[in-house]
């Protein structure tokens, strides 16, 4: 009896061993991955978002004109690659001057 009981505990084992060493290798079927996806779609999406950088010249503004053309002077010399921040400090008329027109990263939905 003492032989039968060690046999039948080393089958156990046996048996046991691959389903251990295979948990970590098992295949998710698509169809499962989809369910979950479907159920869990708010972990998986962010609001849509823009970095924004403006640079604003007021309407009536004179400095508006003599700006306007010191910007495509200057982008023409540099062929187009003027550097946004620097004519912002020097041309924007907003509160968002100081910080080379940067108005931040702004969020919300369509």
């Amino acid at each position: 009896m003492e032989k039968f009981r060690k046999n039948e505990k080393e089958k156990i084992i046996v048996q046991a061993m691959p389903a251990e060493e295979c948990a970590e290798y098992l295949i998710i079927p698509p169809r499962k991955v989809d369910e979950y996806y479907q159920t869990h779609q708010a972990e998986f999406t962010t609001q849509d978002s823009i970095h924004l950088r403006m640079l604003v010249l007021k309407k009536d503004s004179t400095a508006r004109r003599r700006a306007a053309r010191r910007w495509r002077r200057n982008s023409a010399e540099d062929r187009g690659r003027a550097d946004f921040g620097k004519m912002a400090e020097m041309y924007s008329e907003d509160a968002s001057q100081g910080a080379q027109g940067d108005w931040g990263w702004l969020t919300g939905t369509r």
